[in-house]
């Protein structure tokens, strides 16, 4: 669905478009074995997502395992438990980073900046 947000005028208005309804509903497909039937589920992998594969060393492999984090690894991700955070990517420790504001940045016509400022969330305005 393409949503677009529109104003004229002093007013705003949002339109959404979409496709028409298929003619006929398509059939659901489910999955079964003969145990009963199978579903997705996220389950993290236990693999260290702080080390780049193309740096390591045979020696760093055969002293120890650094391109794996086993303490997480197998347990079941719930979607309902997981939330939007934003890390800084040069700091050696991962920590969110919390105190942040949203900048639209303007460029001219030759691609250099020409101004900063804050982020207006557009309000839809009464009649």
């Amino acid at each position: 669905m393409l949503t677009l947000h529109l104003k004229h005028q002093g007013k705003t208005a949002r339109v959404s478009l979409h496709t028409l309804p298929a003619a006929r509903s398509k059939s659901v497909v489910s999955l079964r074995t003969a145990r009963g039937a199978v579903k997705s589920v996220r389950i993290r992998n236990g693999v260290n997502p702080r080390i780049n594969p193309a740096g390591l060393s045979a020696e760093l492999l055969i002293a120890g395992d650094p391109e794996l984090r086993l303490e997480g690894a197998g347990q079941t991700v719930f979607s309902e438990d997981l939330t939007a955070a934003w890390f800084d990517p040069a700091a050696e420790v991962p920590r969110p980073v919390g105190d942040f504001r949203e900048v639209d940045i303007v460029y001219g016509p030759d691609g250099q900046e020409k101004e900063r400022r804050p982020h207006l969330f557009p309000e839809a305005q009464s009649g």
